[in-house]
Order: C-alpha cells, then structure tokens, then sequence
C-alpha cells in the first residue's frame, strides 16, 4: 500500500508563516483565534462566505456553539467547502476520543476512509486528517476534512475544514496536492484558545 503524498509533521512554529486573515471569537469564556477559511483572501473578506451560528443546548444537555462558513452563493445543503469553529461543555472525554467518534461517522459515510493523526501532539490536542475516497451515496465525489481538536478543561473546542473533491484513490489520482495538503492543515493548526 503507498503511503499518503506527505508527511504528517507539525511545527508550532510554522504558524507564524502564515498571513491569512485571523479571526477571534470567545468561546465559553476562552478565547479562539483561528485562521479564516481558505478561500478567504483579505480581512474584510466575509463578503465571500455565507455564515451559519448556532448556540444552544445539545440533547445529550450540553451547552453548543457552532460557527460554520461556507463559500458565498453555496447552500449549507450543497457546498463544497464547509469550515467551522465549534465548542461543547462540559465534557470529560478525550481528545482522541471525540476524534474516533467522529472518524467512525465518516466510515459509515464513506467507502475506504483513512485517517492520519500527528502524533507529536499534546495530550489535549489532536490534530488529524480523514480521507473519504468517495460517498456511499455519491461515488463521484470524495472529501478530504481537517480537524483540530482541543480539550480545555471540560470544553471541547474543533476547528475543522472540509473540502469535498471529486472520488479518488488513496494511491492514485490524488485530488490535490502536498502542497495544498500542508496549507490546509496549517490553517487548522494554527487554533489557539486562551
């Protein structure tokens, strides 16, 4: 089996490489700077997006914030890139915990989904990438989705992306490249919460 197109290092410091647009949002008494979606270009770039906010009680009665973007003149039902800031309390469980539940989602989802998660993490930290080579219900279309997830206290914070691709193979016709791989997942490492 061939080995996915990069590899899965992360360097804190790589973070101040990047100069997209940063934005800030206070979460459960913590505060979020996160990267701005990708397809966003300028600090005044919200007139690229269609926003979606939930804040509520979950069933299960925790407390739930959501901020969703996806690109302008998209629907939240057919888009092809959807990046979020959520956060949930309290919770107790562990980072790579909530990762397995939502990876076990995504193989339901998708036939030959893979997962990569850094191990040079901390302990309240996950950062991972999950392939999905194509929908059960679609088999045209893939995606590739990037998450971090950080416990702080008993809040779970997750920044994730998802970009939805034409079907591929995880050894052949990779729908993008190591190059746009790495990018993403430094905009989704880059999530700080103080």
């Amino acid at each position: 089996m061939r080995v996915i197109p990069f590899l899965f290092v992360l360097a804190s410091s790589a973070n101040a490489q990047s100069e997209a647009p940063t934005f800030v949002v206070d979460l459960f008494g913590m505060t979020a700077t996160y990267s701005a979606p990708p397809w966003i270009t300028s600090e005044t770039g919200l007139d690229e997006v269609e926003v979606s906010r939930q804040n509520g009680v979950s069933p299960n009665n925790t407390r739930v914030f959501i901020l969703e973007y996806i690109p302008r003149g998209e629907s939240f039902d057919n888009w092809s890139q959807l990046y979020a800031i959520h956060a949930e309390t309290p919770l107790s469980g562990s980072v790579d915990g909530y990762m397995g539940g939502i990876y076990s989602r995504v193989q339901e989802a998708c036939d030959g989904a893979f997962i990569q998660s850094s191990q040079t993490t901390p302990e309240n930290v996950n950062i991972s990438i999950v392939y999905c080579p194509n929908y059960v219900g679609d088999p045209t279309t893939g995606e590739i989705a990037y998450f971090n997830l950080q416990m702080r206290g008993d809040v779970l914070v997750r920044n994730y992306y998802h970009r939805r691709v034409p079907a591929y193979d995880l050894q052949e016709n990779f729908p993008v490249t190591r190059e746009e791989l790495m990018k993403d997942l430094l905009m989704i490492d880059a999530l700080s919460l103080n």
